[in-house]
């Protein structure tokens, strides 16, 4: 719902990616679980970390501090055909998904127009929703697979495995190999 938030108040500034947002003294969260998110760093930023973490293990929450590694591509489009079906061209084309010239092409329309409405849509890129679409695949085989790190990076379109790490890092907040240690 980034999208529809940005567009109703342009003056909002709108990180999709992140569950609080500091401005000042205001605090903001968002997603399902907002409330929860928001008790628990306003715990952490006022009496500090160990009564956070304490709380979070009690409650039976995860630590999770992005909302990224939770986002479903096909989730972006929020109704969206032009989203759904670019994320779905681009996911059925790894490890080599097409370029931007590519999907604007096979939709008739110019590389601004499809950037305009798929930044209108999904409040990404074209290159951004390429990256995400990659990263949120090699997630799914950290999670599901036993390939390497290597084998992974390979199969998502990235020459080698440190584009990949650093990139999750960024994105998720998250190493690949702390994606392979939750499923054990």
């Amino acid at each position: 719902m980034a999208a529809h938030l940005k567009a109703r108040e342009p003056r909002c500034v709108v990180d999709a990616n992140r569950l609080i947002v500091r401005d000042g003294t205001i605090w903001t969260a968002g997603a399902a679980l907002a409330h929860t998110d928001l008790m628990l760093q306003l715990l952490r930023a006022r009496c500090g970390a160990a009564l956070a973490d304490g709380v979070s293990r009690v409650l039976l929450i995860d630590g999770r501090e992005a909302q990224a590694p939770f986002i479903v591509p096909a989730m972006l489009a929020s109704g969206n055909n032009l989203v759904a079906e670019i994320s779905a061209q681009i996911e059925a084309a790894l490890p080599g998904p097409p370029s931007v010239a590519e999907l604007a092409r096979t939709r008739g329309m110019s590389e601004r127009t499809l950037a305009r409405q798929l930044k209108t849509a999904s409040g990404k890129n074209p290159s951004a929703l390429i990256q995400f679409v990659r990263l949120k695949r090699a997630r799914l085989l950290l999670e599901t697979s036993r390939l390497s790190i290597d084998q992974i990076a390979e199969r998502v379109g990235y020459r080698d495995a440190t584009a990949l790490r650093r990139l999750m890092r960024k994105t998720f907040g998250a190493t690949p190999s702390q994606f392979r240690k939750r499923i054990g």
